[in-house]
This record gives C-alpha cells, sequence and structure tokens, in this order.
C-alpha cells in the first residue's frame, strides 16, 4: 500500500516532449514529484516499481510500442485505486465514450489539441 508522504507524486507517460514540458511547467513551485517517460516498456517499469507511491498518472493513448489502453489494464491491475487521466491530441468528442470504457477517470486534451480548437 502507499506509504505517507508530503509530497505527492505524478506520473506523465506521453511521448510528446512539448506536452511534459508544459505540464512541469504549470505545476512548477506546486510541491509535486514528477517522474516522466515517453513510451509503454518505460511507463510499465516505473509503475511496477512505483505502483502504491503515485497519487495520479496522466497517460498518453498513443505511445511508441503500445496504446495508452493497453497500460491502463495493466496499470489498473496492479494498483486499482490510483487515478488516471488520458492525455491525447485525439479530439475529446471522439475519446469521450473510450476513456469511460476503460476506466480512465477523466480526459485533458494535449497542446496540439488545443491548438487545434483556436483554428
Amino acid at each position: 500500500m502507499k506509504q505517507p508522504s508530503t509530497t505527492p507524486k505524478l506520473l506523465i507517460i506521453d511521448d510528446d516532449e512539448p506536452t511534459r514540458i508544459l505540464i512541469r511547467d504549470i505545476l512548477e513551485g506546486a510541491n509535486v514529484t514528477i517522474m516522466e517517460c515517453g513510451c509503454g516498456n518505460e511507463a510499465l517499469c516505473l509503475f511496477k516499481k512505483y505502483a502504491w507511491e503515485f497519487d495520479l498518472v496522466l497517460l498518453d493513448i498513443h505511445l511508441p510500442g503500445c496504446m495508452g489502453w493497453e497500460l491502463l489494464k495493466q496499470f489498473r491491475q496492479m494498483n486499482p485505486l490510483v487515478p488516471i487521466i488520458a492525455v491525447s491530441a485525439i479530439l475529446p468528442e471522439a475519446l469521450k465514450e473510450n476513456c469511460s470504457m476503460v476506466a480512465f477517470d477523466a480526459y485533458i486534451p494535449n497542446h496540439s489539441t488545443l491548438e487545434s480548437l483556436k483554428n
């Protein structure tokens, strides 16, 4: 089980480096420990090691070597309690039903989705 900690721990899994940078910048000064990776294999290794330490996971849907849906299922088996939020460039309308079907807790569009919605 999760050990008491004064600093929340966030795992960011996204192959889009600008998205990871944006999230880090937003949380700068928020007293959050951030771990991050850009591919499914590394994400699985990190989650296996720290599954009960994470307070939140931000998970991209499309990753090199796997899909976020696949990782989500494995993460839920290791720690069914951690909130996991989908982060994707896929438009929200296309993802909303799929996110709830596979038990993502929420959906956040990444920076490229936000840019396309502005135009």
